[in-house]
């Protein structure tokens, strides 16, 4: 199955990413940035220094006052964007699997970046490391990214304080917005949130979850072995309406206090299922939500 089929790739092109608070701040792009230097958008005048170059200096004002000044603009740079992906053995559970859905939103999410000229860095947690695609820019990377993605297999267990914290480093200094799907079976969420809030990210959390996990009773009823997928921990559970009820309202409590934890930390939460249709929740869903535009 094709992570992004043609007619989504065709949408994803004219669009562009919209952070709420992050600023482009690198490279030579199309974004409105904190910097000045080269560009169309006028920002100010400042006093002329010597060694300054002299293209940029205002005739009228000199006409006026008799002192040379400058002409300032605002330059466009990109905006850095980093989408962690999830890729512990929790993530190969559904129908189709949370972690091709998760790839399927990465490859989305990262082409619509680089359609809007950004910077786009790609990594995933898996077997207790984090891997990463190339740092790429320009649509015509895409392919091999794609190949990338689709060769991920979900392994291991994710600590998302000690995952985040060795991204980082590879995702430098740079103030930047940052995607993180995931189921979110996680520990570490707070200390990584507050991590990747220190380092100047606007962060967005994509949880994406199976069928089986949002509707019980696709699992049946009577007695059911219910095995974890990152421990050889199994336990045998007898599944009834009452039970499914109980599970119902234990999973809309946690995910509320998630939503909550991220909102709290000034992050935006999404929620998706893994049988969702990608080309719906990109091309519309995320558009209506104003995260692509």
């Amino acid at each position: 199955m094709t992570l992004l089929p043609a007619s989504l790739l065709q949408k994803l092109g004219r669009t562009r990413l919209n952070p709420l608070r992050a600023v482009a701040s690198t490279g030579v792009g199309e974004r409105r940035s904190r910097a000045l230097g080269s560009g169309l958008e006028f920002a100010d005048h400042r006093a002329y220094e010597f060694g300054d170059d002299t293209r940029h200096l205002d005739p009228h004002l000199y006409a006026r006052l008799g002192r040379p000044y400058i002409r300032q603009y605002i330059a466009g740079q990109q905006l850095s964007v980093t989408v962690l992906i999830d890729a512990s053995a929790s993530m190969a559970f559904g129908s189709p699997t949370k972690l091709w859905m998760a790839s399927a939103l990465a490859a989305g999410l990262a082409y619509a970046g680089l359609a809007g000229g950004d910077r786009v860095l790609v990594g995933a947690f898996s077997g207790g490391r984090v891997h990463w695609h190339p740092r790429i820019q320009g649509t015509r990377a895409v392919p091999a990214l794609l190949a990338w993605l689709e060769r991920l297999r979900g392994a291991g267990t994710t600590d998302l304080r000690r995952e985040v914290r060795a991204s980082l480093a590879r995702m430098g200094s740079t103030e930047g917005m940052t995607f993180l799907i995931s189921d979110w079976f996680v520990d570490g969420v707070g200390d990584a949130l507050a991590a990747l809030r220190s380092a100047s990210q606007e962060v967005v959390a994509v949880q994406v979850l199976a069928p089986e996990e949002l509707e019980p009773e696709r699992l049946g009823e009577g007695e059911v072995l219910l095995l974890d997928s990152e421990s050889p921990n199994e336990v045998e559970v007898h599944l009834d309406a009452g039970a499914h009820a109980r599970y119902r309202l234990a999973l809309d409590e946690w995910r509320s206090e998630l939503r909550a934890s991220i909102l709290g930390r000034q992050g935006r939460y999404l929620a998706v299922r893994s049988d969702d249709d990608v080309e719906r929740v990109l091309a519309r869903d995320w558009r209506l939500a104003g995260l692509v535009g």
